[in-house]
């Protein structure tokens, strides 16, 4: 982040603490006390020293005021840990920039929101802009937005990022974390990580325990696929090379196979219809098929888990048809001293239904806040 962009950000931050509007109110306040005290002190025949001693402490007080409204908000307690309603926000336009791993690798990722950064680790199949096309799809991401600044990004290969032929590995997505977090100029962060997006940002948070502060792990797992109950290779194979003949395909009755575990049955048909394109749009059929692949080579990590010692936040719906909340239970007992929070939903993707993104987006800023979250 360049000097410009921090002076920006910082200023940014001061009106959306209010302190603006404090500075203001305490100048209008402090003019017409020192005024009164002008006038009327000499008439109660106090020594003069009296006015210029309430004048001195109105002005030692501007710098007490001015840290009190920074560092509490001047909102009541009620409100502090509540997100705002999703209806209030605008669709605030994504900042979209490009980096480069150190093999060469062009990322995109976006940038939106003030505040603390919290970096979401790449899930499935993303696509920046067609991600923010669609509300229901933006909405978490505002929200958070409102309290951090929200960074996500492509992972190479996919969505705006430049095509990959090489190996999908967990080096490969440490490297792309590393891209990202450097052109950022990220020095602390939450690392948010979904789905499969999860294992990764376990593994950075571990790797880089002087940059990450806390985790949040949104339908995540620490048994990959072939360690899982009911695992069932042939099962595995014909799903890949589904991938491989259909994905690229205008009908979206492939592609339908995965939307349908990602989202309830009573989810939005022009949302599902959207995220069959993106899925389409954001890797050619052999990409997708070579990173379904990577991960599905993933066994049971509990060991790694183990070694996080930072707060850990974990999210699971109740329902969820890709990833069973077992994993989520069984996650939250692993990592120590873990948070979970059950959503009384099926989604495996992340909320897009206005009551879960809502008790979502309120789990994790009490989370952050330092509260515990409501199981």
């Amino acid at each position: 982040m360049t000097n410009v962009e921090r002076i920006k950000s910082f200023l940014t931050e001061l009106r959306r603490r209010k302190v603006w509007q404090i500075a203001a109110a305490y100048v209008v306040v402090g003019t017409m006390l020192t005024g009164a005290a002008n006038d009327i002190l000499p008439r109660l025949n106090l020594p003069e020293w009296t006015v210029s001693f309430v004048v001195i402490i109105t002005l030692l007080g501007f710098p007490i005021a001015m840290l009190l409204a920074w560092a509490y908000e001047l909102r009541p307690d009620a409100d502090a840990n509540k997100p705002p309603p999703v209806d209030t926000l605008g669709a605030s336009d994504q900042e979209i920039r490009f980096c480069t791993t150190t093999d060469g690798v062009r990322l995109a990722y976006s940038v939106i929101g003030t505040g603390p950064f919290l970096v979401r680790a790449l899930g499935h199949f993303t696509h920046l802009e067609m991600e923010w096309e669609w509300p229901a799809l933006r909405r978490f991401w505002q929200l958070l937005a409102e309290r951090n600044t929200v960074v996500r990004y492509d992972g190479r290969g996919i969505g705006l990022s430049d095509p990959y032929t090489g190996d999908f590995s967990e080096e490969t997505r440490q490297l792309d974390l590393d891209a990202v977090f450097d052109a950022a100029g990220i020095e602390k962060a939450t690392l948010l990580g979904i789905s499969e997006g999860g294992w990764t940002a376990a593994t950075y948070a571990i790797q880089h325990p002087e940059l990450i502060t806390h985790l949040i792990l949104y339908g995540a797992y620490c048994r990959g696929a072939l360690a899982r109950p009911g695992y069932d290779p042939q099962e595995d194979h014909a799903l890949v090379t589904l991938i491989r003949k259909g994905w690229g395909r205008d009908t979206p009755e492939f592609r339908q196979i995965f939307t349908s575990q990602f989202f309830g049955s009573d989810a939005d048909p022009g949302l599902i219809a959207h995220f069959n394109e993106m899925q389409r749009v954001s890797a050619d059929p052999d990409t997708a098929a070579r990173y379904h692949l990577s991960c599905h080579k993933r066994g049971d990590a509990r060991d790694l888990f183990r070694q996080i010692r930072i707060p850990a936040l974990i999210i699971h719906c109740r329902d969820d048809r890709a990833v069973s909340a077992e994993e989520g239970r069984l996650l939250a007992s692993t990592i120590p001293g873990a948070q979970l929070v059950l959503l009384p939903s099926g989604a495996h993707f992340f909320p897009t239904e206005k009551e879960i993104l809502t008790k979502a987006a309120g789990a994790i800023a009490r989370f952050l806040d330092g509260s515990k979250a409501p199981l």
